[in-house]
């Protein structure tokens, strides 16, 4: 997945002592976390056909398993009939084209 990232701004900041919870950096690095985990831990972006969400990003389906895109979970993969194919929504398996 590409993603466009943009700057918002830099600041400087001087910490006496990092660890102790009444000096400014405390609070600085408790936003840093927040900050990390909502832009990197849990993406804005659905997975795709054929994966789950696993953790911070997507897994593939099991060989012979599919799923819909935006799936949350493993449980979410399943197996089309045979002679059949997930359909282009997602939304449900079309039988393969007689010969």
């Amino acid at each position: 997945f590409a993603h466009a990232w943009r700057v918002m701004g830099i600041e400087e900041l001087v910490c006496a002592d990092p660890a102790d919870p009444a000096d400014a950096c405390a609070d600085y690095n408790a936003t840093a976390v927040d900050l990390f985990r909502a832009a990197f831990a849990s993406p804005a972006y659905t997975c795709p056909q054929n994966t789950y969400r696993d953790g911070a990003g997507c897994a593939p389906c099991p060989p012979a398993m599919t799923s819909r895109a935006g799936s949350e979970s493993a449980a979410a993969c399943f197996a089309c009939p045979a002679y059949a194919y997930l359909n282009c929504t997602g939304g449900g398996c079309n039988p393969c084209p007689s010969a």
